[in-house]
C-alpha cells in the first residue's frame, strides 16, 4: 500500500492535508491568543472611558438641558467637603472686609460671588479632567480594537495563504500518478531500445551491449 501510496501521490496529498490542518490550527492559536491581550488592554481601561464626568462637565454648561444642569449643582452645593471650602471661603471674605470696615458693602458681595464663582469653575475644571481622561482613554481602546482587528485580518490572510498554497500542492500530486506511468513508460522504452542492435546484413537482432 505504502508504494502505491506514493506511485499515485495518495501519501502526499495526506501530508498536504496534515500540514494545512496544523497551519491554520497554529493561525487560530495565535490569532485568538492576540484578541485576547488586546481585549484584556481594553477592559483595564473601561473604568477611564466612563463618560459621566465629561457628561456632568457639560451639563453645567447648561448644553444638557436645565434639569440635567440643576442635578450637577444641586450635587455640587450639597458636597459635603464644597460646603466647608465655601464657608471657608465665605468667613474669610467676611473677616476680610469687615477688618477694613467695609463688611456689608458691594465690594464685599462682589468678592464673595467671585470667589464662590472661582470654587465652582475649579469643579467644572475637575469634570472637565475627567472627562478629558474618558475621552483618551476611548481613543486608546479605539486603537486596541483596530490592533486586534489587524490581527484578525492577518489571521485570515495567512490561511488564505496556507489553503491556496494546499490547494496548488494537491493539485500537483494529482498528477504524480500519470507522471510515475509516463516516467516507467520512458525507462521501459529506453531499456528496449539499449537491448536492440542491428545485425549483419541489416536485420535487427536482441542483444544486451
Amino acid at each position: 500500500m505504502g508504494f502505491l501510496s506514493d506511485l499515485t501521490g495518495a501519501s502526499a496529498r495526506r501530508d498536504i492535508k496534515r500540514g494545512r490542518e496544523a497551519a491554520n490550527r497554529e493561525i487560530t492559536g495565535g490569532e485568538q491568543a492576540g484578541i485576547a491581550r488586546y481585549d484584556t488592554g481594553i477592559s483595564r481601561l473601561d473604568s477611564y472611558a466612563d463618560p459621566a464626568g465629561y457628561e456632568a462637565y457639560l451639563a453645567t454648561l447648561g448644553l444638557r438641558g436645565d434639569n440635567a444642569r440643576r442635578e450637577v449643582q444641586d450635587t455640587y452645593m450639597s458636597d459635603p467637603i464644597q460646603n466647608a471650602l465655601m464657608d471657608r471661603i465665605t468667613r474669610a471674605n467676611t473677616r476680610r472686609y469687615t477688618g477694613i470696615g467695609m463688611g456689608n458693602s458691594g465690594a464685599a458681595t462682589q468678592s464673595l460671588t467671585n470667589a464662590l464663582l472661582a470654587n465652582y469653575g475649579s469643579y467644572q475644571d475637575r469634570l472637565k479632567g475627567t472627562g478629558d481622561t474618558g475621552l483618551q482613554a476611548s481613543g486608546a481602546q479605539a486603537t486596541l480594537d483596530k490592533g486586534a482587528g489587524d490581527i484578525a485580518f492577518q489571521a485570515g490572510q495567512q490561511r488564505a495563504g496556507v489553503e491556496t498554497s494546499a490547494a496548488n500542492a494537491l493539485a500537483a500530486s494529482r498528477s504524480t500518478l500519470m507522471n510515475n506511468i509516463l516516467g516507467i513508460g520512458s525507462l521501459a522504452v529506453n531499456a528496449l531500445t539499449g537491448y536492440r542492435k542491428p545485425a549483419a546484413g541489416g536485420s535487427t537482432s536482441y542483444a544486451r551491449s
